[in-house]
């Protein structure tokens, strides 16, 4: 047995116990996860106290989202603009995307981020001074002691819900086998250097990037769309209206993904569980780990396998 396979079946059992205990943590909290949400337990608004009418609230929602795609799309066009004017070489029909391109995406897709983030804190909250702003990155004991009870929180998250989805995944792929442009790309390029910019791209910018957008911005469009909230604020969303968020948008996450064999259909199961992740915490920190972990995983399993 080589190492290779002896790290795997050690990563394998590990994901296993932990997903017992996910599970085990689930089934003992399922309730209050239900019940208990900062967003499904009183719904504050996209964007109060600084936005009093809630038709200002869905007009930001929109902007945002309308920033967040355009500023992707002028980012991906000047960085592939760049890298070609530098002497970079770009793909000819169907060959694999080079490396430094899918870096350049997951740059993209982190520089619309933070494009939107920027619009929505400053001409959305309308905060005066960047220090403001700088005070949500303060680190202390207290402020330390919640990203690691979320690192935890999403260690086993992640592991609870990639035994039934890579289950899934596994049968699916049996049937119509998996494909994926970063196996094109592992089978091609080699060395360190196509390996951090396809980790980085995957593992760090993409998970950073596709909670932002179909987390934040599109499930908080759609309560306030779906709910009515948005015309009149007497009407209080219900879970119908979050739940029906969280599957429209767990339904255009999964047709990203559409190409990659029948894995549309695991990823679907996936983001649903995201999205009720973000309801319960009303927070991106978790989502995005447990996303980081799960391409991660996969990404190293698929290495130790080559």
């Amino acid at each position: 047995m080589s190492a290779a396979e002896i790290i795997t079946i050690v990563i394998i059992t590990i994901v296993i116990l932990s997903g017992v205990l996910g599970w085990g943590y689930f089934a003992l909290s399922w309730k209050n996860f239900l019940t208990e949400g900062v967003l499904l337990k009183r719904y504050r608004g996209y964007y109060l106290p600084t936005l009093g009418h809630p038709n200002q609230q869905f007009s930001a929602a929109i902007g945002e989202l309308a920033i967040l795609l355009a500023s992707f799309f002028a980012f991906l066009v000047l960085g592939t603009a760049l890298y070609s004017l530098g002497g970079g070489e770009l793909p000819e029909g169907d060959g694999p995307i080079f490396p430094d391109l899918i870096f350049i995406e997951g740059l993209a897709k982190f520089g619309a981020v933070v494009t939107a983030f920027i619009f929505s804190f400053f001409a959305i909250h309308r905060y005066e001074t960047v220090s403001r702003l700088f005070q949500w990155f303060k680190l202390d004991s207290q402020r330390v002691t919640y990203y690691v009870r979320r690192l935890l929180f999403a260690w086993f998250a992640t592991c609870a819900i990639l035994l039934p989805v890579g289950l899934l995944q596994e049968f699916l792929s049996r049937l119509v086998p998996y494909t994926h442009e970063v196996l094109n790309q592992l089978d091609v390029f080699h060395g360190p250097v196509p390996l951090i910019y396809i980790f980085l791209a995957v593992v760090i910018l993409g998970p950073i990037a596709e909670e932002y957008l179909f987390r934040r911005v599109l499930i908080n469009c759609m309560v306030l769309g779906f709910s009515g909230y948005s015309a009149n604020p007497k009407n209080e969303p219900a879970f119908i209206h979050y739940f029906g968020a969280v599957l429209v948008s767990s339904f255009l996450f999964s047709a990203m993904h559409i190409g990659q064999g029948l894995a549309p259909i695991p990823l679907f199961f996936f983001a649903v569980a995201l999205g009720m992740i973000y309801l319960y915490e009303g927070s991106l920190v978790s989502c995005v780990l447990i996303h980081m972990f799960f391409n991660g995983l996969n990404l190293g399993l698929i290495l130790l396998s080559k």
